[in-house]
């Protein structure tokens, strides 16, 4: 996914010192395809620079048979876990989607999270990933 399809904006990133969780928020002076900003991290006190590489940086991600689904922050992983575990889903605008508890906007969900054979597999594994987080 290239980043220039997706807004330099403030999202929880991988720690570049311990792993953690941080939070990056772009430089304002930069332009939004530069992807530069400065990381946080509250568990080792990390702060300074980072190069935001999109998706690969951030931290509440996922991957299922190659295909990654990403979050900006655990509310977001929470939605769209919502939203995944819905049986009776239908295609719905993003405003409609927000009412169905998945905080998505103009986000694209990856085919593989959603198919009804996958469905399990992907709980489990967001299950995971916002236990460990």
């Amino acid at each position: 996914v290239a980043a220039t399809q997706y807004p330099n904006q403030r999202c929880m990133v991988r720690c570049p010192r311990c792993g953690g969780e941080a939070l990056y928020l772009p430089c304002e002076h930069v332009k939004a395809r530069e992807m530069r900003g400065r990381c946080t991290c509250t568990a080792c006190g990390y702060a300074g620079g980072f190069e935001l590489r999109w998706p690969e940086s951030l931290y509440w991600r996922v991957e299922l048979d190659g295909v990654v689904l990403w979050a900006r922050h655990r509310q977001h992983m929470v939605g769209l876990r919502r939203y995944i575990a819905m049986t009776r889903r239908r295609t719905a605008r993003s405003d409609e989607l927000e009412h169905a508890h998945a905080p998505v906007g103009d986000f694209k969900l990856p085919r593989a999270f959603i198919t009804a054979k996958r469905r399990h597999r992907a709980l489990k594994l967001i299950d995971r990933v916002l236990r460990a987080g």
